[in-house]
């Protein structure tokens, strides 16, 4: 085997594609035009019928719009947990923050003279997350995104479980491939493979709309019957398989109301778990009441 001068060319298997299509896309000017005249001879001429279930169904806009309600607005959200600062106590590699500082960090955010909520009254959810050492607190960290994902949680999961294995990691000596080393050899990564498939693609297209014309309207609309059964029974499972991962232990919560002033003050008299507990997390949304709703529900406060 030897080198040879190698240069660019259309595929050959793109233009037996291309030849393929030629009888079709050659003739399709001529052929929308009489559709257009087949068209207006129709227009009028058809008699519909609603079906059925067209008046159990008046009350979808109300519907939508109460749902709109309910996850549009949820005001503002503010996270604590012992990797930001200067809420964390810092111990070399380690932070740590126990359930009293948290709750204090918390309050004292309520009440930040160049931060603070909006005024009048207001409401909050707090849900508050600790465990005795970094595994434990990953782990329920994880347990609360599995069902409730919050990004600033899903960060401190990932800081408290790599600390949780950081002794052990540190022995490790990595390993990786020389270079060169090998890469997907993907041909939509290749600019020119994607236009010419885009550009055949588009034309394919036009022969295969006329290629439907091959299916009677009957068989079309009984496979649009099944096709929506089909999709309203994945729906329906989808929100079973929903309502059914949403449950499970969502850590410590409390529902506040009043002004500023007033849910710092009840937070820290709410008091907070035993100082045995190194580490916690609290995520708290405040807002009024219609704006917070959706998180007391989800968290049965």
């Amino acid at each position: 085997m030897s080198w040879q001068s190698c240069f660019f060319t259309v595929p050959p298997a793109a233009v037996t594609i291309m030849n393929g299509l030629g009888p079709v896309v050659s003739d399709i000017s001529g052929e929308v035009a009489g559709a257009q005249a087949r068209l207006a001879a129709v227009t009028g001429g058809a008699v519909t019928q609603a079906s059925p279930l067209a008046a159990s169904a008046t009350g979808a806009a109300a519907l939508r719009a109460a749902l709109g309600a309910l996850v549009a607005s949820g005001g503002r959200m503010v996270a604590v947990h012992p990797y930001i600062h200067p809420a964390g106590d810092r111990r070399g590699d380690y932070s740590y923050l126990t359930p009293a500082d948290c709750v204090a960090t918390l309050a004292a955010k309520l009440t930040d003279a160049e931060d603070l909520p909006e005024a009048g009254s207001l409401a909050a959810v707090v849900v508050l997350i600790h465990a005795f050492d970094h595994a434990p607190f990953a782990a329920a960290l994880a347990a609360f995104n599995a069902v409730f994902p919050v990004t600033e949680l899903q960060l401190a999961e990932r800081r408290a479980r790599a600390l949780a294995s950081l002794e052990a990691d540190k022995l490790i000596i990595a390993t990786a491939p020389r270079e060169p080393w090998w890469t997907t050899a993907a041909p939509y990564r290749h600019a020119t493979v994607r236009s010419m498939e885009t550009q055949m693609g588009a034309l394919l297209a036009q022969c295969e709309a006329y290629d439907a014309e091959n299916t009677t309207p009957e068989a079309e609309l009984a496979a649009l019957l099944n096709e929506r059964a089909a999709h309203v029974a994945q729906l329906e499972a989808a929100w079973s398989a929903f309502a059914s991962a949403c449950f499970g232990d969502a850590g410590l919560g409390m529902f506040l109301a009043g002004d500023a002033e007033n849910m710092a003050r009840q937070l820290l008299a709410g008091g907070a778990p035993a100082a045995a507990y190194k580490l916690c997390a609290a995520v708290c949304w405040v807002g009024h009441s219609d704006r917070v709703a959706i998180f007391r529900e989800v968290l049965g406060l």
